[in-house]
């Protein structure tokens, strides 16, 4: 039943956004439609979700970092960040149905290979019409289980680039719910996605990318328990 609801979620949210998008575009009405669902999906699949820190996320737009560990990252992240727009590698917009939908719901492509083209899509975004927050995973991929990959200077390129502040998001326990390489076997659990202290990004030139990027790791790293990619206790989240 829950490989059922998942692919439910996968093949039923995704023509919903495109049709809004289509009949009513540039209104948020696909990003609505995708937060709505995921939390749905969540609900249906009987994973207790909890958002921590919102209150931290500054006035305006930010360019959001989370950790990556599965799959079931992006629907906890529709539902705890609804108006924030996502970064993805450019060969998901091959896939059909997937790709309508991404694009339905303002995706940036980015191109793996070519930095110089990802760092255009990134500041073309900027300037076009709709700006907005920005999720963009510094690791680039999935990481194993108990590691936090290198991160890539795309996330934070942008942001100084831009003066907004980078908002670290740790995720918590995804990846015992749906692991990382296997799409359909789904556990039950809980996952919290906390949201931590911005960094600021503004009055500091290109050069501060490497800071910047430290900084959020740090930050990561301080928030997470060692499953996740983290040296954290954090006995205070409670039961997973």
């Amino acid at each position: 039943m829950r490989r059922l609801t998942w692919l439910g979620f996968l093949m039923g949210v995704a023509p919903l956004a495109i049709l809004a998008e289509w009949l009513r575009p540039g209104r948020g009405h696909a990003a609505r439609i995708a937060s709505r669902g995921a939390r749905r999906m969540i609900d249906a699949l009987g994973v207790r979700f909890e958002v921590r820190g919102l209150e931290r996320v500054p006035p305006g737009a930010a360019v959001f970092t989370p950790n990556h560990r599965s799959h079931f990252d992006i629907p906890a992240l529709l539902a705890a960040l609804p108006t924030a727009r996502f970064a993805a590698k450019q060969e998901l917009f091959a896939q059909p149905l997937l790709g309508a939908a991404m694009r339905a719901l303002g995706v940036i492509p980015i191109d793996r290979q070519r930095p110089e083209l990802a760092k255009r899509a990134l500041d073309l975004a900027a300037q076009g019409p709709g700006g907005g927050s920005l999720v963009i995973f510094p690791e680039g991929e999935e990481a194993e289980p108990g590691q936090m990959l290198p991160f890539k200077a795309g996330a934070f390129v942008f942001a100084l680039r831009t003066g907004l502040p980078v908002v670290p998001v740790a995720i918590h326990n995804s990846a015992a719910i749906l692991p990382r390489g296997d799409s359909l076997a789904i556990s039950t659990g809980r996952v919290v996605v906390e949201v931590l202290a911005p960094i600021e990004t503004r009055g500091y030139g290109e050069d501060a990318r490497d800071r910047v990027s430290a900084e959020a790791r740090k930050a990561l790293e301080g928030a997470l328990r060692p499953c996740d990619g983290g040296s954290a206790e954090r006995s205070d989240l409670g039961p997973f």
